[in-house]
């Protein structure tokens, strides 16, 4: 898990963040949230979703200790990318 204590003290080193966009038919959306979210939530990780949904939109941001959940936030990355995908979608970093 992410020491918060440590990023306030030396934000550069001690974290990183990805942000990625995705973009499906709006019919699809739903499904993609409510998949992104589980998946984010099963893998631990500190994150969010936000985004103008309307249009088929929405931003993943997750923010991770590179010393310590680097592997499990590249294997999230791919899973939400193919997710994406597979419902027609695009994913922009």
């Amino acid at each position: 898990m992410l020491d918060y204590r440590r990023l306030v003290r030396n934000p550069d080193r001690l974290s990183r963040d990805i942000l990625f966009c995705f973009s499906v038919p709006v019919s699809r959306l739903p499904q993609l949230v409510y998949e992104t979210k589980k998946d984010l939530k099963d893998s631990n990780l500190h994150s969010t979703i936000v985004g103008h949904v309307g249009d088929g939109n929405f931003h993943a941001l997750i923010l991770f200790d590179p010393e310590h959940e680097t592997e499990a936030t590249s294997a999230a990355v791919h899973r939400l990318v193919h997710r994406a995908l597979a419902l027609d979608g695009t994913c922009v970093s």
